[in-house]
């Protein structure tokens, strides 16, 4: 008999034991459910901050493609408790961009270093030819006209220049750039010579030299060559171009282009034809032939074609 009250003694605590064990682990689970909410809504409000920093930084790439020379800060409300303060800073070559977004308390700070391409520079220059030097050719004995150039030539120097000023030539563009930043087409020098309906922004690696008829080229694109783009012989070039060479333009077969052209390097254009638009030469130009460069007489802008007013690249991005 006594062996059975020691038993139920035993179970009684037993049984209350357990009570205590599950009422604390009860008490664990709640206090568990607990955090895992605070730390679901923190997680949660830092989320929300990060994408209202993000936002500030896209705010601000649109904002420069729009405005190159906007600098300052501004707080962008988006209701709800979020906000995002926007600073925008030189900061050398590049463009500082700090973008903090806050959400019912909490913060995150995103910078990012921006490095702008103006391409608005240039045709909005106030003349049509932009040159280190000019180089006309001697009078023909033939009685053909000579190379003529309408309106002004900027140039610093060159006995033979129509008009003079200021010489300011961008840094050359790497052409690379484009093709990581925009949607280009990739075409080899073989694969552009004969094409008739060239449209959209295209990147050529190399050198490009179309000689024959049947090398001939028109449309209405951005080109961008890597090295030379040489036209001679019997080849042709029409349409409205953008054209950018990283080392040199030779233009001696028959041409006929409205548009904008750049190189860093020479610019030479001979044989028979004319350019209506802006030409950008960072060292010597040589016009000869029956030749004729003269200005556009439509809207400046509409020179650029496909290739973007200001071009924003993001350099760095990294959350402070």
């Amino acid at each position: 008999m006594r062996y059975r009250k020691d038993e139920r003694g035993s179970a009684f605590i037993f049984i209350l034991l357990t009570m205590v064990g599950l009422v604390l682990f009860s008490l664990a689970l709640l206090s568990l459910a607990r955090n895992e909410t605070l730390m679901a809504h923190y997680q949660y409000r830092h989320t929300a901050a990060f994408y209202l920093a993000e936002a500030g930084l896209q705010w601000a790439e649109a904002r420069l493609a729009e405005n190159p020379s906007y600098r300052g800060s501004i707080i962008l409300p988006w209701g709800e408790g979020g906000r995002t303060e926007v600073r925008i800073r030189d900061d050398g070559e590049l463009l500082s961009v700090t973008s903090r977004g806050e959400r019912d308390g909490v913060q995150c700070t995103l910078m990012a270093s921006l490095r702008l391409v103006d391409h608005t520079l240039l045709y909005d220059t106030g003349g049509n030819l932009i040159t280190r030097e000019l180089f006309l050719a001697d009078a023909p004995e033939n009685g053909t006209e000579l190379p003529g150039v309408e309106g002004i030539v900027i140039c610093p120097g060159g006995e033979d220049t129509d008009g003079a000023g200021d010489y300011f030539f961008p840094e050359p563009m790497p052409l690379e750039l484009y093709q990581r930043e925009l949607q280009c087409q990739y075409l080899t020098p073989a694969q552009l010579a004969g094409k008739r309906n060239l449209a959209g922004i295209i990147y050529v690696d190399g050198d490009v030299v179309l000689r024959s008829e049947e090398d001939s080229i028109c449309g209405k694109a951005v080109l961008l060559v890597e090295g030379n783009l040489t036209v001679t012989g019997n080849a042709a070039i029409e349409g409205d171009f953008v054209l950018m060479a990283g080392e040199g333009i030779y233009l001696s077969g028959r041409t006929r282009i409205q548009g904008l052209l750049y190189t860093p390097g020479i610019f030479r254009f001979g044989g028979k034809g004319e350019i209506a638009g802006v030409i950008w030469a960072g060292g010597g130009s040589y016009l000869e032939g029956e030749v004729f460069i003269k200005e556009y007489d439509g809207k400046k802008e509409i020179l650029l074609g496909d290739l973007p007013p200001v071009l924003v690249i993001q350099e760095m991005w990294y959350r402070k």
